[in-house]
């Protein structure tokens, strides 16, 4: 009886996916929510459990998970999709996109179980230019788009995640100025058309980002996606993608024997990524067939543009040196510099030095610029690099001697220098695994397939994620003192939940709950989410249960149940969305009117 006792208030609690092949991730967190040892971890209410079992239930009202049958397959036509992208229904294939700053790559896995890049029909490449422009009545995707950097830039669109937050990105675009979240339906759309193998579209999507993307740019690149056409949309931390990619072999395509993986002893495992969409630490734990992140540190706008800014810096002081005028001061060479310093920064991997070039009406004038002097003045971001991976370990509890193996991403970690120099002290016996695009392309497919119904036994369980961000409210003490209360911290396994009883005072007649979040590096940068005005009737009773959530796609869900009531309200989404359903509505119908070449 007291091992019975302990069980029930230590033991863990039972994996659904470890035991039946039918049962998604997003089925196996509903039974995992009830059944929390803590009260807080709980849902708060029955209304909650039915809301979440909804997406089971088929036109006749029968769960999926409960309709056994002969020769038992979950087609896709028996279940909804969830909307997190872990729904019950069957896959056909999975479609990943790897979603960069100036790169992109898609994969996807099939029913068999392979995991394979997708190739641009048009580019017959497996790397994309996310780029858009348009011409007349025509677009222009990829490479052929950025042919026109050095012509009508006005008409040219790229780096578009850059943009999320502002209301439009100042290129016409087709006639108009859209909302970078148009943009990047648009770069979506097309790397449907050019790489998606089916006729039909992706019944489920896996979308890499930043584990570090705050609450407004999750928002953004899911209403992208639902302007694509992408019905069901999973974000994966691409750190999480990139260290996945790794457990699946070299050519891994056939899934007959269990991919390469963490199988008796624990692996510590170092992410680190330096990309066009920021900077990204993590530390994971491989157990037996699955990968748990531990701690993530980094942030999304501290990735490579700043090495490449230095990189400009250097080259204009060369040219003002050597040839007496300033890149800078015209547009045509603005751009070619641009450019130039680009491909000089990827060349840096391999060679000490490289040269600018740039032409100026018929005359090409030339700079060199030393990759030590680079270095040199990029030694701050090092730094900061270096720290990020420091925070991210002592997270961890786990220090750089004791990592067993590290993934690096981008070209700025294939430097000995770089890589040097922030993981100093790290165990001269670790196995070193540098990934790209594809790979991790390849990895979010995976990850994806792990998460969905019918999976094989091959198929590594789904890697546990946790929380990128802080959420916290504002609160008063008695002394009307105002104060962050941290409520679901960083590092907090996906999904968090924790339900908090707030009262109203007895001369107030409403409650305002005020939702800030943190995320990045310093983890006392908050950010206003927006509040709650939530108003008490006469006689109510002046307490509420409120619940906080947040998904496996990282998006915060709030809900309020009143004392002693035994439903909830769903609260709206905070902060409130860039686009509203109407605008979404607005924008799909007039990118279906637009022109698209396959």
């Amino acid at each position: 009886y007291l091992e019975l006792v302990y069980g029930h208030r230590h033991g863990k609690i039972p994996d659904l996916m470890e035991t039946r092949d039918d049962v998604d991730l997003q089925f196996s967190n509903i039974f995992m929510r009830m059944m929390a040892k803590s009260p807080d971890e709980r849902y708060a209410s029955f209304d909650e459990v039915i809301d979440d079992l909804s997406e089971y239930v088929t036109q006749d009202d029968t769960p999926a998970w409960l309709a056994e049958y002969s020769g038992r397959q979950v087609a896709s036509e028996s279940a909804a999709s969830s909307n997190s992208g872990s729904g019950a229904a069957a896959i056909s294939n999975v479609f990943a996109i790897d979603l960069g700053m100036f790169f992109g790559a898609v994969a996807e896995t099939t029913p068999t179980g392979s995991v394979r890049i997708l190739t641009s029909v048009r580019e017959e490449s497996a790397s994309f230019r996310m780029a858009v422009a348009s011409e007349n009545d025509q677009l222009f995707f990829g490479s052929q788009a950025m042919e026109r950097r050095l012509g009508k830039t006005q008409n040219l669109a790229y780096c578009v995640p850059m943009y999320i937050g502002k209301d439009v990105v100042e290129r016409e675009i087709a006639g108009r100025q859209c909302p970078p979240e148009v943009l990047m339906a648009m770069i979506f759309r097309d790397l449907i058309a050019n790489a998606w193998t089916e006729d039909e579209p992706p019944a489920v999507t896996a979308i890499t980002i930043p584990a570090s993307y705050d609450q407004l740019h999750r928002q953004s690149i899911l209403q992208a996606a639902e302007m694509a056409g992408l019905r069901s949309v999973r974000l994966v931390h691409r750190s999480i993608a990139a260290v996945q990619s790794t457990l699946l072999g070299g050519e891994y395509e056939e899934l007959d024997d269990p991919p390469a993986s963490v199988e008796e002893a624990q692996e510590r495992i170092l992410f680190v990524g330096v990309t066009g969409m920021g900077s990204e630490v993590s530390v994971f734990r491989g157990e037996s067939n699955r990968l748990h992140q531990l701690a993530i540190s980094g942030h999304w706008n501290s990735g490579t543009l700043p090495w490449l800014q230095r990189l400009v810096e250097l080259s204009v002081t060369a040219f003002q040196k050597e040839h007496n005028f300033d890149p800078r001061r015209l547009r045509s060479t603005v751009a070619q510099l641009q450019m130039a310093c680009e491909r000089a920064m990827n060349s840096m991997t391999l060679l000490d030095k490289v040269s600018i070039r740039l032409k100026v009406q018929d005359e090409e004038y030339k700079v060199w610029v030393a990759r030590r002097h680079w270095l040199q003045a990029c030694e701050d971001l090092a730094a900061r690099l270096r720290k990020t991976i420091k925070r991210a370990c002592r997270d961890s509890s786990i220090s750089l001697s004791d990592i067993d193996r590290c993934v690096t991403l981008g070209p700025i970690l294939k430097i000995p220098m770089v890589r040097n120099a922030v993981l100093r002290g790290i165990n001269s016996e670790v196995t070193y695994s540098p990934v790209d695009r594809t790979d991790t392309a390849r990895g979010a497919a995976a990850c994806l397939a792990a998460e969905l119904p019918g999976r094989g036994a091959a198929i590594a369980m789904p890697a546990r994620g946790v929380t990128g961000q802080t959420i916290g409210i504002v609160v008063e003490d008695i002394k009307g003192r105002r104060r962050i209360l941290p409520l679901i911290p960083f590092g907090t396994s996906l999904p968090a939940r924790t339900n908090r009883r707030l009262t109203v005072g007895s001369e107030r007649d409403s409650m305002t709950l005020s939702l800030v979040e943190s995320s990045g590096l310093s983890r006392n940068d908050w950010q206003t989410l927006g509040r709650y005005e939530i108003t008490i009737e006469e006689g109510a009773k002046r307490a509420r249960m409120i619940g906080f959530e947040i998904d496996v796609n990282g998006l915060l869900v709030v809900r309020a149940q009143a004392e002693g009531a035994t439903s909830s309200n769903k609260l709206p989404t905070l902060p409130e969305p860039k686009l509203s359903d109407e605008k979404i509505a607005e924008w799909t119908k007039w990118l279906d009117a637009l022109q698209w070449d396959a």
